[in-house]
C-alpha cells in the first residue's frame, strides 16, 4: 500500500510512445532531415490534478525515430487514470517518487541519465543503430550535431524541458552551460552502439596521422594533435577543444 501512496505522490511524468513498425522502417532507411530544432511542447490540456504537455506527434523528428512525447504534471495526492495504447511506453518520472521495472531490454529501448559539470564537454560521438531523444532536465549545454555526410543540421543551446532527437550515424557535440546540465535520453535499442570522434577511446585514435592528415586536410602536426590531445574517454574537463572551435561556432573536428 505504501508503494501505491507513493506513486500517486509522483509531480512531473515523461512518457515515449515507441512505433515499432514506422520504427522498424527508420531504422532500415536513414532520416533525410535538413534542419533539428529544440522542441516544446505544443498543446497543453488542463485537467482537475494537473495537466498534460503534448509534443507534435507530426514532426519530422519525431517521425524519424518512430516516437510521441507527452508530459504529465500531476499535483501531489492527484491519480492517473489507467489507461492503455498500441504502443510500448517508456515512463521517466521527472521529480516525485516512483518504481523501477527490468523491462526495457524485453521492449529492445534503453535510457540513461547524464551529468555534465559547468562548460565541461560530452566528446563528439554518433550511434550506428539507435536514434537518440535527449531532453534536458536541468540547466542548458550547447550542442552540435551533423548528418552522416558532414552537414551541420543544429548549431544552438538547448534548455531544460526542451527535447531534440538525434538521429543513428548523426554525430553530436555537446558542452554544459554556466549551471551545468542534466538530462535524460532514450534510445530506440537497448543495445546502442556508440562511436567517439575524440578521447582515448575514439575512433580518430585508431587512424594513422596520415589518414587524419588527408581527410581533414591539416598538417601532420595538427593532425598528431588531434589524435592525441585528449586522455579522458567521454566526459572532457572544460577547456578548448581542437584549438577552441567548439566556442567559435565550427563543429570542432573541422580544420
Amino acid at each position: 500500500m505504501a508503494a501505491s501512496c507513493n506513486f500517486l505522490s509522483l509531480s512531473l511524468t515523461f512518457l515515449l510512445f515507441f512505433h515499432g513498425c514506422c520504427l522498424a522502417l527508420q531504422m532500415q532507411n536513414e532520416c533525410q532531415i535538413q534542419r533539428i530544432n529544440a522542441l516544446e511542447p505544443n498543446q497543453r490540456i488542463q485537467a482537475q490534478a494537473g495537466y498534460t504537455e503534448l509534443f507534435d506527434s507530426n514532426n519530422e523528428q519525431f517521425q524519424c525515430a518512430g516516437v510521441e512525447v507527452v508530459r504529465h504534471h500531476i499535483q501531489p495526492k492527484g491519480l492517473f487514470l489507467p489507461s492503455y495504447t498500441n504502443a510500448a511506453i517508456l515512463v521517466y518520472v521527472e521529480q516525485g517518487t516512483y518504481l523501477k521495472f527490468p523491462i526495457l531490454k524485453f521492449l529492445q529501448l534503453g535510457a540513461q541519465r547524464g551529468v555534465l559539470h559547468p562548460r565541461a564537454i560530452m566528446a563528439p560521438y554518433w550511434m550506428t543503430n539507435a536514434h537518440n531523444i535527449i531532453f534536458v532536465t536541468k540547466g542548458n549545454m550547447r550542442m552540435q550535431i551533423v548528418n552522416n555526410e558532414g552537414q551541420a543540421v543544429f548549431d544552438g543551446v538547448i534548455s531544460e524541458r526542451q527535447l531534440v532527437v538525434v538521429p543513428q550515424n548523426f554525430a553530436v557535440v555537446k558542452q554544459a552551460g554556466e549551471q551545468g546540465c542534466s538530462w535524460i535520453s532514450f534510445r530506440t535499442n537497448d543495445n546502442a552502439m556508440i562511436n567517439t570522434l575524440a578521447g582515448k577511446t575514439s575512433a580518430m585514435r585508431a587512424l594513422p596521422v596520415d589518414v587524419i592528415t588527408n581527410a581533414y586536410q591539416m598538417s601532420r602536426e595538427d593532425a598528431q594533435k588531434l589524435k592525441y590531445s585528449r586522455d579522458e574517454a567521454v566526459m572532457l574537463s572544460p577547456g578548448s577543444m581542437s584549438s577552441g572551435r567548439f566556442s567559435g561556432g565550427g563543429w570542432p573536428l573541422k580544420a
